[in-house]
């Protein structure tokens, strides 16, 4: 019926009663349906006593994807309003709940400058699911697993998250069927939140991803230095690794790799020391230890090596290095030279 059609608005169900005069029972029933969904009707639900519905009304219901429902026997159709409505209500009432849950968390986090794998420790369990952070080399720079081990959830990593694209906003892509979400502000992205395994979860883990994204960002720019952040995350495996925190073979190397490690048969210690003299200015000595570092690191890129580093405050680099299987002892003499040296030595 016209008047019924410009009454509806837009994922409403249309409920009516009748016998025969019914538009489903007419000459019509294709157009009425037709029409209906055109309006923007999600379902029809016709009380229809005994009355008979051609049977190209669910052929077209079909086609249409519209939802058709004849009743046989009369009912209060208030009953049935007042039902769906209540349901309407509780789901809206536990997305508000839920909302403002994750708006509390991540505003407690923000509010103490939380570090960064509290921020995706937060989302994981926000989603109950796990999260990896990368950056823009595919390298991982925090995760939460929650029930999933570090070994199968970084699993070639690199290969897997090159396989998924990255998009302008939060989506869901690549064969493996990733949410993902940018991090950083626009045309400035830096990384991105990943949930390997979203289910159907929908808007439960796309809003806690979202705001885990933008607490990064927030993060980043008050810490105003990304390098810090690769070495501290860097620095925890290390760290983890020498205390004897990972007991498996497998969760270590899939950590390792996943923070830009390549695969060797082979992985090398190197402890590398600057020395300070008792005067000198603290300001000046960190200068000179962060350009250590940074030479340590353009040294190992040069012949062709990645390593894990972790930087002491008493001026202790500590390596990991990835060799091949021979030229161990050239390898770590060039690793040793040359531009090391020189700044090493540098008063």
């Amino acid at each position: 019926m016209p008047h019924q059609r410009r009454q509806l608005r837009r994922r409403q169900a249309l409920a009516a009663s009748g016998q025969r005069r019914e538009p489903l029972c007419g000459r019509h029933p294709t157009g009425y349906l037709e029409g209906l969904a055109a309006a923007g009707a999600v379902g029809v639900i016709a009380e229809l006593l005994d009355a008979d519905v051609p049977d190209s009304v669910a052929a077209n219901a079909d086609r249409l994807e519209l939802p058709v429902v004849v009743l046989e026997r009369a009912i209060r159709f208030v009953d049935v309003t007042e039902e769906v409505h209540s349901a309407i209500v509780a789901d809206q009432y536990e997305e508000v709940v839920f909302s403002r849950h994750v708006h509390e968390v991540f505003t407690g986090l923000g509010m103490r400058r939380a570090e960064v794998t509290e921020i995706v420790e937060a989302a994981a369990e926000l989603i109950d699911s796990a999260v990896v952070l990368e950056d823009l080399t595919r390298q991982v720079l925090a995760f939460a697993g929650r029930v999933t081990p570090a070994k199968d959830l970084l699993r070639d990593w690199e290969r897997r998250s090159r396989l998924t694209p990255t998009g302008r906003e939060t989506s869901t892509s690549g064969p493996e069927g990733w949410l993902t979400a940018p991090v950083g502000a626009h045309r400035q992205e830096w990384g991105r939140l990943v949930v390997p395994h979203p289910g159907d979860l929908g808007e439960r883990a796309r809003m806690p991803l979202e705001r885990a994204a933008q607490a990064l960002a927030l993060h980043r720019m008050i810490e105003q230095n990304w390098t810090e952040l690769e070495m501290r995350a860097q620095n925890g495996l290390v760290d983890d690794l020498r205390l004897g925190r990972i007991p498996d073979e497998a969760e270590a190397t899939a950590r390792a790799h996943a923070l830009g490690l390549q695969p060797g048969l082979t992985y090398a210690p190197l402890t590398i020391c600057v020395v300070e003299s008792v005067s000198a200015d603290q300001v000046m000595a960190q200068g000179r230890l962060t350009r250590a570092l940074d030479s340590v690191r353009h040294s190992v890129r040069g012949v062709g090596r990645t390593a894990l580093t972790a930087l002491r405050p008493t001026g202790q680099m500590d390596l990991i290095l990835s060799l091949p299987a021979s030229r161990n002892t050239d390898v770590m003499t060039e690793v040793c030279t040359g531009r090391i040296q020189l700044v090493v030595a540098t008063p």
